[in-house]
């Protein structure tokens, strides 16, 4: 009985160690991914690209406001989805532009 208790004992801490390693190596890919985001964006950004040249918005809408859309964004070369938020700058007041540039801050540091 001994033998099987040490034998179970040593099956869960080799599960344990294997969820471990498996847990190391995907918060390593979503680090790559996150940096491999970052670089693409500020290489986008600074060629003057639109966000439709970059993301292929899908049409299904996710969330809608008194003067936005939000719907999903398939990014063209990494495949990776996010959400884009769509504001219509026609309802937008000169006093709401900060608030709209401040929000956009804080989502940046989401990601």
């Amino acid at each position: 009985m001994g033998q099987l208790s040490l034998l179970s004992l040593l099956k869960k801490q080799h599960q344990e160690q294997k969820f471990q390693e498996l847990d190391q190596q995907q918060l390593e890919q979503e680090s790559n991914e996150k940096i491999q985001i970052k670089l693409l964006d500020f290489i986008n950004l600074h060629q003057n690209l639109s966000i439709k040249d970059v993301y292929e918005i899908l049409p299904s809408k996710l969330g809608i406001g008194s003067q936005s859309v939000v719907k999903i964004g398939l990014h063209k070369v990494l495949g990776i989805t996010r959400a884009i938020k769509i504001i219509d700058k026609s309802t937008v007041l000169i006093g709401d532009i900060s608030t709209v540039l401040h929000e956009a801050e804080i989502l940046k540091q989401l990601v």
